[in-house]
């Protein structure tokens, strides 16, 4: 090869390292924090397992409006598309349900609902909690054998 060839050569690598070279594009980024709600429920003092309901709701105005027994009889006819989801969990005397869930956008207030034995006796038995977008929204809740009430942190 003579030299005409290998400034050619060496030129075309060049030309074509330069066709095939990665370009760094650094695309925008959203500074959005997920919100997150972190729930302990914890079954302290029950002689008994205790029924324990979830709800992740739209809006709040109808499950306040609710009894026990209309919530739990008719949630889905009474909450229509208030809810977002739902769960339930039977707690065992002294468990604790840990619970750590992303929150989308449509969901503004998370409730929890226990079944306690006199209910009908107990203004106590549901908890809501506003969602605040873009925050760590964490609870905690101490159940005994008549009661709910949330523990400050």
């Amino acid at each position: 090869m003579n030299k005409l060839s290998y400034v050619w050569a060496i030129g075309l690598m060049f030309a074509l390292n330069g066709c095939f070279s990665q370009q760094t594009v650094e695309a925008p980024v959203e500074k959005a924090q997920a919100t997150t709600l972190d729930i302990a429920v914890i079954a302290s003092g029950t002689s008994t397992p205790m029924a324990v309901h979830f709800f992740a709701l739209e809006t709040d105005e109808q499950f306040k409006r609710l009894d026990y027994f209309e919530l739990m009889k008719k949630k889905q006819s009474k909450l229509g598309g208030d809810i977002v989801t739902q769960s339930k969990k039977i707690l065992m005397p002294s468990e604790m349900e840990k619970r750590s869930i992303k929150v989308d956008k449509n969901i503004r207030y998370y409730a929890i609902v226990a079944g306690f034995k006199n209910v009908e006796d107990n203004d106590n038995w549901r908890f809501i909690q506003e969602i605040i977008p873009e925050n760590k929204n964490d609870i905690t809740l101490i159940l005994d054998q008549n009661s709910m009430r949330k523990v400050k942190k």
